[in-house]
């Protein structure tokens, strides 16, 4: 009998290949279901591993399943591509076996490009078309009867994302999700099935999540619970009514949503109250909350976790130690480390990075959780934080899974970014639906009006700046480069009670200081001096308020970040003060997008008149600037619409190129190990063992910095760095006090100076 694999642990529990392929099919059509497409899935599972039939994978089978073939990692013969050609020369032809065939080709390898040309890799074209047939590609004793079953007409039964669709762009872009889609349910259903077969003690464990049905019930019982008052004050009879509206909006059909609410107005649980709710009625499967920064993460899924319980929410970013979370049990680390593979759990928390770079990502690692975005409530949190260079390829996706796959679609935020189709954004989104009924009426209530913003009109030296922050005991200031809060913070002074932040200080670091620092100076019981200065990295997620906040120029939605650390609390008489300057510089000095977005938002300061800057009309008025200024080869830097035009009818989709540069967060930096603390010194040490854990390497996230090559050179040219086991860069563990300022944190881009064994900062 031909064999799939075997247990390397009991020699002689094999699973037959005809099992495993009716079993992938079954899967893979379950994960369509609905959709007018089963039986490609189902045809995809049947052909997927066609080549395994050939004697030379048979053969490796036996070698590397035998007691002396057990620790064997030679790789077997290619047994995709047969499978790949049954589906274009023998059933489907060369337009629709051409779809199914880059998901069967690519099932192990990822997505490969469609044509030649000048890329690395493989293409489909020459995997498909190799003529003659290697020896170990022969796939004859396939069982035909197998094709019985799935020789239908797959062009009569063409899915609906590839019909009366509008222009040749949708259609482009269809055709590029609906082959990622049906990756998506093969290999998801390729790896549990083999899983299952190979370890169904750990397979069981992906049973063990709460139904949403539940935490729709636990959820809503625990509001009533901890909301319920005899005396509401002001804000908490908003923030209820906020959650209302949010349950009115829930009955309305599955689509796109904007949820604007003002910072304080209670805008996290407001959102779950709807997504619950939205799920129940239209028979949606889960809930995925997309976050640019760890720091919101970790504090949303905390507040999810108070009123749904520890193990209600799947919580997938880099920071996240899942040793520390659930106590080392190890069944739940391992039910954890499953749904993080496919994010088949009821809540998913995670970030822009890991949701967006799956969706247009070519390998099967990332592809496997796409299937479970259909049928999903997606709420898309500050979703102005979307990088303006690959703005039309993103909310083309977040369009395709509304339109086509059955999700909703919420855009979450204070400051909308314009996301509308309209004259100057011809491909912007169509039939958004706001939840809340009135936005501007919501923004003009005195309970929300928590500060005033005021614009500088004269540019700030260094000097004048640090001078007006000592005349405040509270005051925080926010500028936009490393080297900027450093040159104030120096200017400053380093008094009892100045503080400074930015990422050259490893996230432990930064997190100790905010905790047991800044946040023990700002108790309104004591009247202690807090001055801090930071870059960016203090507006989002860290709850912490200031009476005066200093933001230097930025784009409007960055200075509404920063005016929610000014008042969050609502508790001064007279509103809090947001003091917007410009720092006495050479004019341009920053990078590109930031220049455009200060472009941006000092027109828009033209036009005020007195205006609040802050508000929604304002907001959309200045994201309408920014995207004029960028105009459509700015919102799409890697040009994947016209990539995706180019493929004419012979379907050369480029997945891979698109996949390998898809990248929110460039690769141009390296990440150094800050032996920070008795933790961090501790983790070091147990790097240094050859035998390491790799589960010590998420925990190490909290000491690293990244920087800029040219820094790391200057670093490594001062002695400062040492590379354990040829790949982790560690700053010198035996004088680290020389390299790293417990005020500053790493020394400074680009301008270190060093001698020989030192470095000044």
């Amino acid at each position: 009998m031909t064999k799939h694999i075997a247990r390397k642990d009991k020699i002689g529990k094999e699973q037959l290949l005809i099992d495993h392929l009716t079993g992938v099919a079954d899967r893979a059509a379950k994960f369509s279901a609905g959709r007018g497409w089963e039986q490609w899935a189902r045809a995809a599972g049947l052909l997927h591993d066609a080549g395994k039939y050939s004697p030379a994978f048979q053969k490796y089978i036996l070698e590397v399943t035998s007691p002396e073939g057990k620790k064997s990692k030679r790789r077997g013969p290619d047994h995709s591509t047969a499978g790949a050609r049954v589906a274009v020369e023998e059933l489907y032809g060369k337009e629709i076996g051409w779809l199914m065939a880059y998901a069967i080709a690519g099932h192990h390898a990822g997505l490969s490009n469609g044509s030649d040309g000048k890329h690395e890799g493989p293409s489909l074209k020459s995997r498909v078309n190799v003529k003659p047939l290697e020896n170990d590609l022969d796939y004859s004793e396939f069982p035909r009867e197998l094709l019985d079953g799935i020789k239908l007409d797959l062009m009569r039964d063409l899915p609906l994302q590839l019909k009366n669709l509008k222009d040749q762009l949708s259609t482009a872009y269809s055709l590029y999700f609906f082959v990622k889609f049906l990756y998506s349910c093969l290999v998801d259903a390729d790896f549990l099935d083999t899983e299952e077969f190979m370890e169904p003690d750990l397979a069981k464990l992906r049973d063990l999540w709460p139904k949403l049905e539940e935490l729709h019930d636990k959820f809503f019982t625990s509001i009533e619970e901890n909301f319920s008052e005899d005396n509401p004050s002001v804000l908490n009879r908003e923030r209820t009514e906020i959650r209302n509206q949010c349950l009115r909006a829930a009955e309305k059909s599955v689509g796109l949503f904007s949820l604007t609410v003002p910072t304080g107005g209670g805008k996290t649980l407001s959102s779950l109250a709807f997504a619950l709710e939205h799920a129940q009625r239209h028979g949606l499967d889960r809930i995925i909350y997309v976050i640019p920064y760890t720091s919101i993460i970790e504090q949303n899924a905390e507040e999810f976790r108070k009123f749904l319980g520890n193990k209600a929410v799947l919580e997938h970013h880099s920071n996240f130690d899942p040793e520390k979370k659930y106590d080392e049990d190890k069944d739940d680390i391992e039910q954890w480390k499953k749904a993080t593979e496919n994010w088949d759990a009821p809540l998913v928390v995670t970030t822009n990075v890991q949701f967006f770079e799956s969706l247009f990502h070519h390998r099967s690692s990332r592809n496997r959780k796409l299937h479970n975005m259909m049928d999903a409530v997606i709420i898309l949190d500050e979703a102005q934080m979307i990088p303006t260079e690959y703005l039309l390829p993103s909310i083309t996706a977040l369009r395709v899974l509304s339109e086509q796959y059955n999700s909703s679609v919420v855009l979450c935020t204070a400051t909308q970014p314009a996301l509308e189709k309209s004259e100057d954004f011809p491909h912007g989104l169509e039939g958004v639906r706001e939840i809340m009924e009135n936005p501007k009426e919501l923004f003009e209530k005195k309970v929300f009006r928590r500060v005033k913003v005021e614009i500088e009109e004269n540019p700030l030296t260094v000097d004048e700046l640090a001078e007006e922050m000592r005349e405040k005991n509270r005051v925080l200031t926010v500028v936009n480069t490393r080297k900027q809060a450093r040159e104030i913070f120096e200017a400053l002074g380093e008094g009892k009670g100045n503080f400074h932040l930015s990422a050259l200080m490893c996230p432990a670091h930064r997190l100790q200081i905010i905790n047991d620092e800044i946040k023990t100076r700002l108790d309104p019981k004591d009247d202690m001096i807090c001055r801090v200065v930071s870059t960016q990295l203090i507006e989002a997620g860290v709850d912490i308020d200031f009476p005066v906040v200093y933001r230097a120029e930025t784009g409007l939605d960055s200075i509404a970040q920063a005016a929610g650390r000014c008042n969050r609390e609502g508790k001064l008489t007279e509103p809090g003060r947001v003091i917007v300057f410009r720092l006495d510089e050479k004019k341009g000095s920053g990078p590109s997008h930031l220049q455009q977005r200060v472009e941006a938002a000092e027109d828009i300061f033209r036009k005020l008149n007195g205006g609040d800057p802050l508000a929604p009309d304002i907001v959309k008025s200045y994201f309408r600037e920014l995207f004029w200024k960028n105009g459509e080869e700015g919102l799409d830097k890697l040009e994947i619409g016209k990539q995706l035009l180019a493929m004419g009818r012979k379907l050369y989709i480029p997945f891979r190129d698109i996949g390998e540069k898809f990248r929110f967060i460039k690769d141009d930096t390296r990440s150094i190990i800050i032996p920070w603390g008795e933790e961090g010194a501790e983790l070091v040490k147990e790097l240094r063992d050859p035998s390491y854990d790799f589960g010590i390497l998420r925990r190490l996230q909290r000491f690293t910095v990244s920087v800029r090559e040219r820094h790391y050179r200057e670093l490594c040219d001062a002695g400062a760095v040492e590379i354990l086991h040829d790949r982790f860069n560690v700053l010198q563990t035996k004088t680290p006090k020389d390299f790293y300022d417990e005020k500053l944190g790493l020394a400074n881009e680009p301008d270190i100076l060093y001698n020989s064994d030192k470095i000044t900062v």
